[in-house]
């Protein structure tokens, strides 16, 4: 079984961030080719920006994930318990 390359670890937000950019990357490449037709380049720009959408939602729905365990990371704390590495 080939080993899988580990990457190194991001925030859930960082993830969605690379998402968004590499969407606006995207519909600047689909504003400057001349070889879609115009009803092609519509139902792309529409499916980057639905894209684009779901990726801020996650990303919202990841912070507050976040700020939950942090949270919970917290009270554990105060009861006594350590992380362990």
């Amino acid at each position: 079984m080939p080993r899988i390359k580990k990457e190194p670890r991001l925030m859930i937000c960082t993830r969605h961030d690379h998402v968004m950019d590499i969407c606006e990357a995207a519909l600047k490449i689909l504003k400057g080719n001349t070889k879609l037709t115009p009803e092609d380049k519509k139902i792309l720009r529409e499916q980057i920006r639905e894209v684009k959408n779901h990726t801020r939602s996650a990303k919202l729905a990841g912070q507050a994930m976040e700020d939950r365990l942090r949270s919970y990371r917290g009270a554990i704390e105060e009861l006594g318990f350590e992380r362990a590495y």
